[in-house]
């Protein structure tokens, strides 16, 4: 991989270190809900790293198309923040305004992530690195199928977050180091992905990964979890060949066979997502009165039709509601009562929805042709040079892009769109032009 050559002026070591500070910290990203001083530190690393890119002065994009949207999407981000200021201190409750404190933490929340593209491009200065990166994102992962394991055996920890409500038959579903349990339903796939397909771990590492994001994705009681999986899982089967198909798939059938006998109680959580999932009443653990179609579920998210109402203006069309478009994904909670005394806006629960609320049809269209030149970025860098981690990032994506959506908040929220990001990282920062 050519990577760029970047003038030594901060020594590779010191890059490191940032690198690895900076990825650590994201990864703890569950702390902003018990730590106060979480976005302070964030926001020191942050600091850090932009002062040393200035002062070395030295940050080539590569000249393809999706360095551009990129860019554009970044400003239109940027632009949607700004734009914001004229709500506020609009009233969103009793007692509750659009104040500072809103507007700081929602414009952090949705600059985070693509701000982290640039990082990427400062500090990843080899493949060595780039390697390191998507390791540190499989071990976090994997602390975060172990908290919840601990949890059932030990109790709730009480800084990963209250436990949802148990809806099911089966096992109270905990939160984890992940966030809530809705994070890692929407994430579980792309790591299981990742990790089937990454080249620098052993196949029976591989497979005890995988083995332990399942039983995470089973835990959770999601049945986003486990759709997740099933699509994760099928990628694989037609990605890997033959040979790696039957020693993958001995080695997690033997290994699952193994969790079940260790951990029986894990059985009936599969029984009763199978059951509410697809219909069919597996050992009467099928809740009729909360069962709803898989199909008319996706078809809600997918149009919005339970939230969203016509546009009022064209202003909205053209330009969204800035960051009070995100809704509840940025922080902001809206007072929905009927006395028509405060600003609210309902969430559509599909990402790319709550994009056009956010920005208007620019930054969702914008968007959309940025997905579209990344994957035929990377696709071209696979086919016509055999780039195996443009590979992984290509298939990656497109469990990301279903995820979007289903799962409003997943551009913004750190397990669930790092792949994402860094897929634009090595796309853009690639002297190889696709």
């Amino acid at each position: 991989m050519d990577l760029i050559s970047n003038k030594i002026f901060i020594d590779p070591k010191s890059k490191s270190i940032l690198l690895y500070c900076l990825s650590t910290v994201i990864f703890l990203h569950f702390l902003k809900d018990v730590f106060s001083f979480y976005y302070v530190i964030l926001g020191i690393v942050y600091f850090i790293v932009l002062v040393l890119f200035f002062i070395e002065g030295r940050l080539h994009l590569a000249k393809n198309s999706t360095s551009v949207l990129f860019l554009t999407f970044y400003f239109l981000i940027i632009f949607s923040v700004i734009y914001s200021l004229q709500y506020y201190l609009i009233p969103l409750g009793w007692n509750d305004f659009f104040d500072s404190k809103h507007l700081f933490n929602a414009a952090s929340r949705i600059l985070i992530m693509p701000t982290i593209v640039f990082m990427f491009g400062f500090l990843i200065i080899s493949k060595k690195k780039l390697d390191t990166v998507i390791k540190l994102y499989l071990f976090f992962f994997l602390l975060g199928s172990l908290s919840m394991i601990i949890q059932q055996y030990f109790g709730l920890i009480e800084a990963f977050g209250i436990p949802r409500t148990k809806r099911y038959i089966g096992l109270l579903p905990y939160s984890s180091s992940l966030g809530n349990i809705t994070v890692y339903g929407s994430a579980v796939g792309i790591a299981i992905l990742v990790a089937a397909m990454y080249t620098q771990i052993k196949l029976s590492t591989k497979s005890i990964l995988i083995i332990f994001f399942i039983v995470g994705a089973l835990l959770t009681m999601q049945k986003n979890s486990l759709v997740n999986v099933l699509i994760a899982i099928s990628f694989a089967f037609i990605i890997l060949n033959f040979k790696q198909k039957l020693i993958f798939f001995l080695y997690l059938f033997s290994l699952l066979l193994g969790v079940f006998f260790i951990f029986p109680d894990l059985y009936i959580n599969l029984l009763s997502l199978l059951s509410n999932t697809f219909g069919f009443d597996i050992g009467g653990t099928k809740n009729y009165g909360l069962y709803g179609s898989i199909l008319d579920r996706f078809t809600d998210r997918f149009t919005g039709r339970n939230w969203l109402i016509e546009p009022e203006t064209l202003q909205e069309i053209i330009f969204g509601w800035g960051l009070l478009g995100g809704t509840g994904t940025l922080g902001l909670v809206f007072d929905h009562s009927d006395s028509g005394m405060f600003f609210a806006l309902a969430s559509p629960h599909n990402q790319l929805l709550s994009l056009y609320l956010i920005g208007g049809i620019l930054l969702l269209a914008v968007f959309l042709l940025l997905t579209i030149s990344l994957q035929i970025n990377l696709y071209k860098r696979y086919v016509n040079s055999g780039d195996l981690n443009a590979r992984i990032f290509f298939y990656s994506n497109f469990i990301f892009f279903i995820n979007l959506i289903v799962a409003d908040g997943s551009l913004f929220q750190p397990f669930i769109s790092f792949i994402f990001y860094l897929s634009i990282y090595y796309a853009i920062f690639n002297r190889r032009e696709a």
